[in-house]
């Protein structure tokens, strides 16, 4: 699922408030997690520090649009020439390792001409992503209704400093960095702010609700 944009406040520690993903929403982005690669003793062509990747695609397999089974999603990311490449659900996660560093340009234009879709490329390392789950804001609050942001760069903190997010309670929101956290407690289906903070921030941004973004990141590091 994807949402607009992000509020918070410009040190990355401000609370606001909520996100119904709107219908201009449907351009797809990939938020990369990578870390470091564990040793692989079958394979000793391979080192420690080969990175793994975790891809994650905006937009897909949402409302009847940007239709992209993940096996065709698999054999692209294969055909690039990474490796242990798999999938988690149907929303566009894609896991793999990588001989070399992979750039957001090079995976766009993979996936605009081999899949017919234009994409946004958001890059994480592991680290990042572990501290990501760290820093929820929102930790004493009910996981259910928690997501979390990625976008493609740091909003400008003026323009996050002039939201006007209040309004929009009890649904609140977070930015850190490059992450807007959303605290939700009506559900993503009925939230406003998404819709208000893709209009005001204008940044491509993929979210993922908090039980996949913990599953990914354990996904990422085994």
């Amino acid at each position: 699922m994807g949402f607009p944009d992000v509020c918070g406040s410009p040190d990355g520690v401000g609370v606001k408030s909520a996100i119904a993903p709107p219908s201009n929403l449907m351009t797809t982005s990939l938020c990369l997690v990578v870390s470091p690669r564990r040793s692989l003793q079958d394979d000793p062509q391979r080192g420690a520090d080969m990175p793994r990747y975790l891809g994650l695609l905006r937009g897909v397999n949402v409302g009847g649009k940007h239709k992209l089974p993940m096996a065709e999603l698999r054999a692209l990311v294969e055909a690039l020439g990474h490796t242990e490449v798999s999938t988690f659900i149907q929303s566009g996660n894609v896991i793999f390792t990588a001989a070399r560093p992979v750039t957001p340009g090079s995976l766009e234009t993979a996936i605009h001409d081999r899949l017919g879709i234009d994409t946004t490329v958001v890059l994480r390392t592991s680290s990042e992503l572990e501290r990501i789950a760290q820093a929820n804001p929102f930790a004493d609050r009910d996981p259910a209704v928690l997501h979390v942001g990625f976008l493609a760069r740091r909003p400008a903190a003026t323009t996050v400093s002039d939201l006007a997010v209040d309004r929009f309670d009890p649904e609140q929101c977070a930015i850190r960095g490059t992450e807007c956290y959303l605290y939700l407690p009506n559900g993503m289906g009925r939230a406003k702010l998404p819709a208000y903070l893709d209009r005001r921030i204008e940044i491509p941004v993929t979210v993922r609700n908090w039980n996949t973004v913990t599953k990914l990141l354990a996904l990422v590091k085994a």
